[in-house]
């Protein structure tokens, strides 16, 4: 999703445009005219605002503290944007390590995931500078299609764990109702179908059970197929929600 997010920022916003990407998909960056910096702090001395998406608290982290990371060229009023879904705590140690350098530090996880990024119409869950907020404001509007600004640092993280906690617990239940209507002899895709023109209708719904369907309608093989939907809290959260199903093929 990361590279879905840095190619409209990449086509709509701000130049020079520095990335730093794995190497497949900064090369691609690359030809289309971006300039590569080496190291995170080769990004932030060439940008006035840096985005930042990985893929975990501890990789977030790294990229600050880290061997020529971040703050080794935070200054003059510089802005970070954290974009990485991280707990409330990291994000405060980060927050505080670059505003003693004199920069400026937003939280802005996204509420989406693959499709969303690239229809350009995640949710932005903001938190921290408001200034910075208002100068990405070209941005945000870039990929997503609306970006909330939810106050102090922490607040955003603490909203992206809250819709988490409430994407498993929906998860769960359907997952629930779906095997309810196989030991029931009913059609799950009946109760799809019932779901969408009720008060239920959900995207998420409908593509989490489809994808079940199609899982328990692949070709047969005889093999056993383990479908897994699992919500993981960062390091300091307090939600966890998972579940899963065993369907048998043939």
């Amino acid at each position: 999703m990361r590279c879905r997010i840095t190619g409209e920022l990449f086509s709509q916003c701000y130049s020079p445009r520095r990335i730093r990407l794995g190497k497949e998909t900064c090369r691609d960056f690359v030809k289309a005219g971006a300039v590569k910096g080496l190291t995170p702090a080769d990004v932030v001395a060439a940008s006035d605002i840096t985005f930042c998406c990985v893929s975990n608290s501890h990789a977030a982290k790294e990229m600050v503290f880290g061997n020529c990371g971040v703050l080794h060229e935070i200054k003059d009023n510089k802005g970070y944007v954290e974009m990485t879904s991280i707990d409330p705590d990291t994000s405060q140690d980060i927050s505080e390590a670059i505003m003693l350098r004199g920069g400026r530090y937003l939280e802005a996880p996204v509420s989406g995931s693959k499709k969303p990024a690239e229809d350009g119409t995640l949710i932005i869950l903001a938190a921290g500078d408001r200034s910075l907020f208002n100068d990405c404001a070209s941005c945000f509007e870039a990929i997503g299609r609306h970006a909330f600004y939810l106050g102090e640092v922490g607040n955003g993280s603490k909203m992206s764990l809250i819709l988490n906690m409430l994407l498993g617990t929906t998860l769960a239940g359907l997952a629930e109702a779906m095997a309810l209507c196989d030991r029931a002899e009913l059609s799950q895709k009946d109760l799809l179908e019932i779901l969408e023109l009720g008060d239920l209708n959900s995207a998420v719904i409908s593509q989490k059970g489809q994808g079940k369907i199609d899982a328990w309608l692949a070709p047969p093989g005889g093999e056993t197929t383990v479908v897994i939907f699992l919500v993981l809290k960062p390091p300091g959260a307090s939600t966890h929600a998972s579940w899963g199903m065993r369907c048998q093929r043939g």
